[in-house]
């Protein structure tokens, strides 16, 4: 179970609205913050274990910087959902959710493993 002395970064957290036609035939991503659109989070780097779960849920693995998210329970969020954060060393970075689960069932924390997006 997770303390609120483990949760040390601050991250915006946002859900992919609908498509927005971009003027040149194709579409973006319309991100939503969701509410509230902020949460105190732990970052760690995966484990194996968590690596092979993810990849057993469907997520793609290969090749992707995966990373242990673990925060207090929100409910909106889903595998729609990224998480930015501002890291003081290496500027903004980009957390996709590809896994996701309540270790205890009692919608007190969740436990994501997140792919870090890259420019």
């Amino acid at each position: 179970m997770i303390t609120a002395g483990q949760l040390d970064k601050l991250v915006n957290l946002e859900s992919a609205g609908e498509p927005v036609a971009d003027g040149t035939g194709g579409f973006t991503d319309d991100w939503q913050p969701l509410n509230p659109a902020q949460m105190w989070v732990r970052i760690d780097a995966a484990s194996q274990a968590d690596q092979e779960a993810a990849a057993a849920a469907g997520g793609t693995v290969i090749g992707q910087s995966l990373f242990t998210i673990g925060l207090f329970y929100h409910p909106q969020v889903t595998l729609k959902t990224r998480l930015r954060y501002q890291d003081p060393d290496r500027g903004e970075r980009t957390f996709q959710v590809i896994s996701m689960r309540d270790p205890d069932t009692a919608r007190r924390e969740l436990t994501l493993v997140c792919a870090e997006l890259h420019p």
